[in-house]
Order: C-alpha cells, then structure tokens, then sequence
C-alpha cells in the first residue's frame, strides 16, 4: 500500500501547512539556535524545515527521495541557510555526527526499513543531538476530525500503514537512542476550506475508492453548509536523545 507523493507534488504544496502544536513542540524541544543545525528527514515540500531555521536561525538541511517534492521545496522563498538532498530515511547524505537535531514529521509510516532509519538518525546527530518523529498513534487515527469523521475508511488504512508506536521507541532504542518520551500533540480548530480534501492533498484519501472519497465530500459540504467543522488534528511525538558519552545516559 503506497503513494506516488511525486505526482501530486503541486497539491501536497498548495494545500498542506505546518501544524502549530507539532511546529510549537518541536522548536521547544530541539532547542536549537544561530549556531546549531538541523536537518528534516523526508521534508516533502520544505514547510517544517523553512519555519524552524526562520525561527532559530540555525542553518538546515531537507532530505527527500521525490525530486519533484525538492522542486517544488525549492520554490518557496526562505532566505535562510538551507540545503536540499536527494536521499531517504534509510541513506541519509549527510555525514556523521554533524546534526544537533533531525525530526520527521509523518513520513515514518512510508519507511520501509525502520531499524535503518533509526540507525541513520543515530548516524548523523552529534553527540548530545536530539532526534524527533512525530507520527500517528492508533488513538490519533481513530479519533482526528474529518478524516475519521467524513471518511471512516481511512481508518483501516491508516491502522495498516503507521508503525505502532511502541515499535518505534523499541527500535530508537535498539540503536542506541537515550531519554526517550511519547508526546500528544492536538489542536482543535475551525474548518471552513475543504480544497486539501476535495483534492486529496491527505495521502490516505488516495488510498480508498473514488466512491468512498465522493460520499465523504458529500458529507462535508453538507456540515460546511451549517458553519465551520470543528476538526481536530491529532499527531504523537517520540522524542529522544543520542548520549553525549556511548553509554551514558542524558536527561532532556
């Protein structure tokens, strides 16, 4: 079960933003500044990794195999010290301990070798450098508004495609990785522009049936006529640190 996320580059662009709990929690933890780099591992359009050096001034770099993500990446203005790669989770072209903190924003569910992506993260981060992966939990699948809500068949597919969590932290700790806790990030707002769902900017909508998509926008235009939906966006964030010293632990 995967996506092309190349060929729809230009939807994925237009309609898919930065999510203000998940962009607040990873400024807060990753704690970076002028002097420190970061690097998001499978930056799709950018939008993370542009908001974050903007913000911290640190110096960034974007990985991602889709050259028609980076195209699109490379249209937005920044005017910031960023980098964009070619590469993926599993061969990052970075080299080693160079990063003081790489994050992943809902892209470990198209991994396909999660103990290599934890081994590379390892790999690249500094010693003291913190790693984040914010994901979908079971509870967040089953409870955000509208996917779940307008199209219940993205359910069964999500519960397919995303790792449970306890599988990422056990793989994080195989490699090596110290400190490590399990966030919720939600944020409740009102949904007046349903274009990203008309155009199935959600990878998951183009996953199920034109018929299951068409009975979900026939149930969202129907609430809009009533006044804005109430969604809710749900995320996980597994956060972790890499020692300072092998074998020694560090506190966040």
């Amino acid at each position: 079960m995967s996506v092309d996320f190349g060929s729809y580059s230009d939807i994925y662009q237009r309609h898919r933003r930065t999510q203000p709990v998940v962009l607040t929690e990873l400024l807060r933890f990753g704690a970076v500044g002028p002097d420190d780099s970061v690097l998001e591992i499978g930056c799709g359009t950018a939008n993370y990794l542009t908001a974050i050096i903007s913000e911290t001034g640190a110096s960034g770099d974007g990985v991602d195999p889709s050259a028609s993500m980076m195209a699109r990446a490379a249209e937005i203005p920044h005017g910031t010290a960023r980098t964009l790669r070619k590469g993926s989770a599993e061969a990052i072209p970075i080299g080693d301990a160079s990063i003081d903190f790489a994050y992943m924003v809902d892209v470990v569910h198209v991994v396909s070798d999660l103990q290599q992506m934890a081994s590379e993260a390892f790999r690249v981060l500094s010693p003291g450098g913190r790693f984040a992966i914010a994901t979908d939990s079971e509870e967040d699948i089953r409870n955000r508004v509208p996917l779940r809500s307008h199209f219940p068949e993205t359910v069964a597919v999500e519960l397919k495609r995303y790792p449970p969590v306890s599988a990422l932290v056990d793989q994080l700790i195989a490699v090596g990785f110290v400190a490590i806790t399990t966030d919720p990030a939600q944020w409740v707002y009102q949904l007046t522009d349903i274009g990203m769902y008309r155009e199935r900017a959600a990878s998951s909508l183009r996953l199920i049936s034109d018929e299951a998509h068409a009975r979900g926008m026939a149930r969202m235009e129907a609430d809009l006529a009533k006044g804005p939906i109430q969604a809710i966006s749900r995320y996980t964030i597994i956060e972790a640190m890499k020692p300072v010293v092998s074998g020694k632990s560090v506190s966040p």
